[in-house]
């Protein structure tokens, strides 16, 4: 399991989530403004281990 951080306000109190250690990302959060924002499990095969994160997703649209 990668390491993640507890629910909590981001840095400029933002987005409200947890946040992936390694990448800086989220699978789940919300924004002070009411947007939700969350990814579904999806895996690739063959995986692309040089590639961003999926969890930068969220945090863009929030």
């Amino acid at each position: 399991m990668l390491p993640t951080k507890p629910l909590e306000w981001w840095e400029g109190g933002e987005i409200l989530g947890r946040k992936d250690e390694m990448a800086g990302g989220t699978w789940l959060a919300s924004s002070k403004h009411g947007k939700f924002a969350f990814l579904t499990n999806c895996r690739e095969i063959p995986s692309v281990p040089q590639a961003k994160s999926r969890g930068d997703l969220p945090v863009r649209f929030l």
